[in-house]
């Protein structure tokens, strides 16, 4: 199994997206996993949001949830364009962003930011560029790729923003529901 890594700069843009894609199709390894990190610049973005969030100021928590928002539809729209995915794509973003607003909506109820919601907030990130970057795939014909939520094969320790991985469950979570992809 051949596992492909992308930093936040490798799916920073439509562009960049579409280089990933090129070179994880050029790969002759039919057994891959792709990992992506969020966009870069995201997670400096959601940081901020939490700040805002936490301290209940709900006009720059709607800023920047709209700022990216519309960031990922630019992305969405360039990369997938004229492809049947286009569509089912935004409303998953626009799902996600849904949820988000939600969560900092939460957060500012508490006027707290836990660690714990922090990096639940955090997630957001990559599991907006991992939507538009899966689709991609799909997209580009001749690619198999099926979306998969790490959250469903990754288990930590408690420690939510310095977490470690609990290697034993994922590995059997890993085989449970990678494997037979």
């Amino acid at each position: 199994m051949l596992v492909m890594k992308f930093g936040g700069t490798s799916v920073q843009s439509a562009a960049a997206m579409q280089t990933v894609i090129d070179i994880v199709r050029s790969t002759t390894d039919d057994k891959k996993v792709v990992v992506a990190s969020a966009c870069s610049g995201v997670t400096n973005s959601l940081i901020e949001l939490a700040g805002y969030a936490a301290i209940a100021d709900t006009d720059a928590v709607n800023k920047a949830v709209t700022s990216l928002t519309e960031r990922h539809h630019t992305v969405c729209q360039e990369l997938l364009f004229e492809s049947p995915l286009l569509a089912p794509t935004m409303a998953r973003i626009d799902a996600l962003c849904t949820e988000l607003r939600t969560l900092c909506e939460g957060i500012a109820l508490l006027r707290e930011c836990t660690e714990r919601s922090r990096a639940l907030l955090l997630s957001f990130g990559e599991r907006l560029s991992t939507t538009i970057l899966a689709a991609g795939l799909q997209a580009t014909g001749g690619t198999s790729a099926t979306l998969v939520d790490v959250r469903v094969v990754m288990r930590t320790n408690s420690d939510y923003l310095e977490a470690r991985a609990t290697m034993s469950d994922v590995e059997k979570l890993a085989a449970l529901h990678l494997r037979p992809l």
